[in-house]
């Protein structure tokens, strides 16, 4: 068996060295924009959902500002255009609440008994049961009103640690990358050294 040289095993560990070092640059990085690319994409949908709920608070308000407005109103006309934008805002209700991606959990049944809360109170004031109106606004509406917002808040407490736990599993896993380019280059040098 042949024996290379000194100089010849000096040349391949620097080639090799020339290719591994830039290989793991290369590579830490790629993990480096990838990992903040990542931030960023998880971070603007977060900010989209967080912009959806704060919409969706502000359009419950109004649906139920709009009922309650609504009870003690007593022109007729003024009546119908309240209904028409009771009809409206909880139509802008559904669609946030599809914006923000709750269509299936608490929020959307806390905003469907809402609703049938509310319109069960405008059925009996316009039957001229003004008083049960009222009453089911009090007992009926205004707690599930509670139950939808606490739905919202809960909801938003959930994507804010859902989004520091996928922040700290990024920068985890950038940390690991970074401990294995850093210990391949140093075993390249050491190996350098070494020879």
């Amino acid at each position: 068996m042949k024996r290379t040289s000194i100089t010849r095993q000096f040349v391949i560990l620097v080639a090799a060295f020339s290719v591994a070092m830039p290989a793991s640059l290369g590579g830490l990085a790629y993990v480096f924009y990838e990992s903040r690319a990542s931030t960023r994409r998880n971070s603007a949908a977060n900010d989209r959902r967080t912009d959806a709920l704060f919409a969706l608070v502000e359009e419950v308000g109004q649906v139920q500002a709009t009922v309650q407005q609504l009870l003690r109103e007593k022109d007729p006309d003024n009546m119908e255009k309240l209904i028409d934008q009771n009809k409206v805002a909880a139509k802008a209700v559904i669609a946030k609440i599809q914006e923000a991606g709750a269509t299936g959990g608490d929020i959307a049944s806390a905003f469907e008994a809402l609703d049938s809360a509310n319109e069960k109170s405008i059925g009996l004031l316009l039957h001229g049961e003004t008083g049960q109106a009222q009453q089911v606004l009090i007992e009926e509406s205004n707690p599930d009103f509670e139950r939808l917002t606490s739905a919202i808040g809960r909801m938003q407490q959930l994507m804010n640690s859902q989004e520091a736990a996928l922040l700290a599993a990024s920068d985890s896993a950038g940390s690991r990358l970074q401990i294995t380019i850093f210990a391949a280059g140093g075993i390249v040098i050491a190996g350098l050294i070494a020879f």
